[in-house]
């Protein structure tokens, strides 16, 4: 994963392996000057565990986004003395090995950070709590209205969505706080052999095949404005799958719940579209049950997220995270975290969306999809394991 999408995918504190990607923290423009971002955790769930060291940029530089730090040292400490010190696979993003450290419920954990520069971090130790369970994930169809896109039409536009829900538990013995995170995984279908370009020949137009390269298909000139598609391989890029992530943590704690029961909550909202529905989408819900000093700073994630005019602009200078800075070295910001995880899947297929939605398919007919299948946002064409 190169860090062009790391900026996007994975720093909200969440190990890819397990959760998914989602929406990176936004801290740029609430300082003058950059900070380091320390962002992990470890879980129940087989490693490996991930942390990511970036630095924000400062407002007034034209590069903006997430700097890595590289060539730091970051281990992960318990408190039965094991140690282990992760590996930068790429820049900026460290990893236990696969084979490594498995969390285990009950006992503490802690990071240890030098950078390349010899500035040295800690985060207070996190217990592993004991987990809890997501029971059912369901849908409602519904309707919802936006600003419509086009200036010329008065009035909200109207478009049709699933609302995602979820009845969870957490464990029973122990208080606790519970994130929610959601990733949707569609299947596409392009036609980018019917690529074509509009050619002009004394006073003559004509479409002529411009195949995309890698559709598999080449143009053979037939004429000054005219070919024949001929295929020398395969498609690589017909048959996409594009990933979706949260924008915003959905965090609750037992007090809100019914004898550590959590029903009907609402996870996301999926828009009915012809992409979204050529065969199903796909919702992965991941359950994290956090310790209350985690739970407490996903909620202000959460809240201050919700109470953003802009989801770039939240005031995260506000956050309290558990990173201590060691002597001189400035301060750090940031979360590692121990958390107990359950995940569970749910398909809304094509059939199911109602008749009073007329589906019409990525067609062939349809020149809006003579492209590249990987054009889309977060797209790959590789199948992922979990997609049946």
């Amino acid at each position: 994963m190169s860090f062009r999408f790391f900026r996007w995918c994975v720093v909200w504190g969440l190990l890819s392996a397990v959760v998914g990607c989602v929406d990176p923290f936004s801290l740029t423009g609430f300082q003058s000057d950059p900070q380091l971002v320390i962002d992990g955790f470890i879980s129940d769930q087989p490693g490996p565990y991930t942390v990511h060291l970036y630095h924000t940029s400062r407002p007034d530089t034209v590069v903006t986004g997430y700097l890595p730090e590289q060539g730091a040292t970051v281990t992960i400490v318990d408190d039965q003395g094991n140690r282990e010190q992760l590996l930068e696979t790429e820049a900026g993003t460290y990893r236990t090995s696969p084979a490594g450290m498995h969390g285990v419920v009950g006992r503490e954990y802690h990071l240890e950070v030098k950078t390349g520069q010899g500035h040295e971090y800690t985060s207070d130790p996190e217990r592993l709590p004991p987990g809890g369970k997501i029971d059912s994930i369901y849908y409602e169809y519904g309707s919802v209205y936006v600003k419509n896109p086009d200036p010329a039409k008065l009035g909200d536009q109207k478009i049709d969505v699933f609302n995602i829900f979820l009845d969870a538990h957490g464990p029973s013995e122990t208080p606790s706080y519970q994130r929610w995170s959601w990733e949707g995984v569609y299947k596409v279908h392009t036609f980018p052999e019917l690529r074509y370009r509009p050619v002009y020949v004394n006073g003559r137009e004509a479409d002529v095949p411009d195949p995309v390269p890698c559709s598999g298909f080449i143009a053979i000139p037939t004429g000054p404005i005219s070919a024949i598609l001929n295929q020398v391989g395969p498609c690589t890029c017909c048959v996409c799958w594009i990933h979706e992530y949260e924008r915003s943590p959905v965090v609750l704690d037992d007090q809100l719940s019914k004898r550590g029961k959590f029903n009907r909550i609402p996870i996301t909202t999926v828009r009915i579209t012809e992409e979204r529905f050529f065969e199903k989408y796909m919702v992965r819900i991941t359950q994290m049950n956090l310790t209350e000093r985690a739970g407490k700073f996903w909620k202000q994630v959460q809240n201050q997220k919700q109470g953003a005019t802009s989801l770039f602009q939240p005031p995260y200078g506000k956050l309290t995270g558990n990173i201590q800075s060691v002597g001189d070295a400035p301060k750090a910001i940031g979360i590692f975290y121990a958390a107990s995880v359950n995940r569970k899947d749910m398909s809304i297929y094509a059939r199911q969306v109602p008749r009073d939605h007329v589906l019409n398919g990525m067609r062939s007919t349809d020149k809006i999809y003579y492209k590249s299948c990987l054009d889309y946002d977060h797209s790959t064409n590789v199948q992922p394991p979990y997609w049946q």
